[in-house]
């Protein structure tokens, strides 16, 4: 289940990055604020399962995924165990 939203908040992100939107890093940057946030204070109300936290964890990666695939126009190489799945998203997400 993690690496599905993995690929899903990679396909978001990388949707985002590649629409008009103006500032999509700063959108980008606050979707992965509010998710950490989110499961900061819900924690500290109530704990969720391991598996809530993992889940919104793994979403909030997938996006930040998307944040730093380059650096102008020189790409950046992500981890060895995230590339693949990022990599596949980001594909599938810039042919739709």
């Amino acid at each position: 289940m993690t690496i599905v939203l993995f690929v899903r908040a990679v396909l978001t992100g990388t949707l985002i990055v590649q629409s008009d939107l103006r500032q999509s890093q700063r959108r980008l940057f606050a979707l992965v604020t509010g998710l950490v946030v989110a499961i900061i204070l819900v924690s500290q109300i109530r704990p969720p399962g391991n598996a809530v936290s993992i889940a919104a964890l793994s979403f909030a990666m997938g996006v930040m995924n998307t944040t730093i695939a380059r650096v102008g126009e020189q790409a950046v190489n992500i981890g060895f165990v995230s590339g693949t799945p990022n990599r596949f998203a980001d594909h599938v997400a810039l042919a739709v």
